[in-house]
């Protein structure tokens, strides 16, 4: 039996394989030629998954070098390092930005361990997972909502994996933390919840007898469920015969508050239907501005401050606060005029695909999931409509 080049057999019986790789002599055993081979493919395959990572890390370590991160990775301040990845992520929005520094800001703020020392003052490389821990349970003293503490381990999450990706450290220490398990109740059911017919006749009724100046507002937002940044930002160019196009919303800017040529989604942009009852709302409003800034320019939003300026959210959640005292009716937040919409688009039989497109969703399940409640009365009727026999 001939043998392959670099084979040969010793006088134990078993098969020796020498072959070169990259300049490089390499030998592997079995007990039979085939075995041999076998081996020095998969040698082969292993001396190339090696070099592959040798490539990536090299590439890792010219990339910390060209943004300026000359020093080893693990060395990096906590504080240091999430500065630096959140000046990088250059295609996020600047309202997200702002709300994830301020994020990171109270996690990096954080006392931990005995003696205690706070969090954005640990290197990069002494991050452990009970280090993680010890910040969940900092965070939780603060008075803070589970799901907020969630979030903000989520992003320090993010932010790590990144670290491990360019090989500034080994593992990610998140990953081995599990989440809190929800405590509180969820804000759809409360603050966020779908208004009841009394409560949404009750309500508007105060509305108008407590001269709210955002009575308009609240029945464009009931009828469309638009959120109250677009509406914020609607103009009279923006009302059409049968449909109102949604293409801009109001966001926070480091200064205050002006119009976005943007929605907070690509799925935002969309039209709504007008119906009878937004269309009168409109009218009302356009005699309110006469009435209140001498004329109704189209180029500016429709709905403005009692003093003029953009609508913010916080101070339409506080003329509701006030109204629903009046009225003696539970308090929610702007955003349940949404999820009233929806709900009752639901019941009524509304086809879940065209609502995911009125409401600029960008998929169904985030529809159904966050919005369509059910109240008891209609799941009951539900029930006994269902013919069994």
């Amino acid at each position: 039996m001939s043998l392959d080049r670099g084979m040969r057999l010793k006088q134990n019986g078993r098969y020796e394989y020498r072959f070169k790789y990259h300049d490089k002599m390499y030998s592997v055993s079995g007990k039979s030629q085939t075995e041999c081979r076998d081996r020095r493919d998969d040698l082969i395959e292993e001396l190339k998954k090696k070099e592959k990572q040798a490539e990536e890390q090299a590439r890792a370590e010219a990339d910390r070098k060209r943004r300026g991160l000359t020093k080893d990775g693990e060395d990096y301040r906590c504080e240091d390092y999430l500065d630096q990845w959140l000046e990088n992520q250059i295609h996020l929005k600047s309202a997200t930005v702002r709300t994830y520094r301020k994020m990171l800001n109270r996690v990096c703020s954080q006392k931990i361990g005995r003696p205690a020392v706070t969090f954005g003052d640990i290197r990069l490389g002494d991050l452990q997972a009970q280090t993680i821990r010890d910040l969940q349970r900092s965070l939780r003293k603060e008075d803070l909502q589970t799901r907020t503490i969630n979030d903000e381990l989520s992003l320090l999450k993010k932010a790590l994996t990144d670290a491990v990706n360019e090989c500034m450290i080994e593992r990610n220490p998140c990953n081995a933390v599990r989440r809190l398990p929800r405590e509180e109740v969820q804000v759809r059911e409360t603050i966020h919840r779908a208004l009841t017919a009394p409560e949404i006749e009750l309500f508007m009724k105060t509305a108008e007898e407590k001269k709210s100046p955002y009575c308009n507002l609240y029945t464009v937002l009931l009828y469309t469920g638009l959120r109250i940044g677009e509406a914020s930002a609607l103009t009279l160019w923006d009302f059409g015969e049968k449909d109102i196009v949604i293409n801009k919303t109001v966001t926070r800017t480091e200064t205050g508050y002006k119009v976005a040529r943007q929605t907070k989604t690509e799925a935002g942009k969309r039209r709504v239907p007008i119906s009878p009852a937004v269309r009168e709302a409109v009218e009302k409003q356009k005699d309110q501005n006469v009435k209140l800034y001498g004329k109704c320019r189209t180029d500016l939003p429709l709905f403005l401050m009692p003093r003029g300026g953009i609508i913010r959210g916080d101070r339409v959640n506080e003329d509701i606060r006030r109204i629903c005292s009046a009225a003696k009716i539970q308090y929610f937040s702007v955003h349940a005029f949404r999820a009233t919409f929806t709900s009752k688009c639901v019941a009524a039989g509304v086809d879940v695909k065209n609502l995911m497109e009125i409401l600029g969703h960008v998929d169904v399940q985030m529809t159904m999931g966050l919005y369509a409640h059910a109240d008891d009365m209609q799941k009951r009727e539900q029930l006994l409509a269902v013919n069994f026999r």
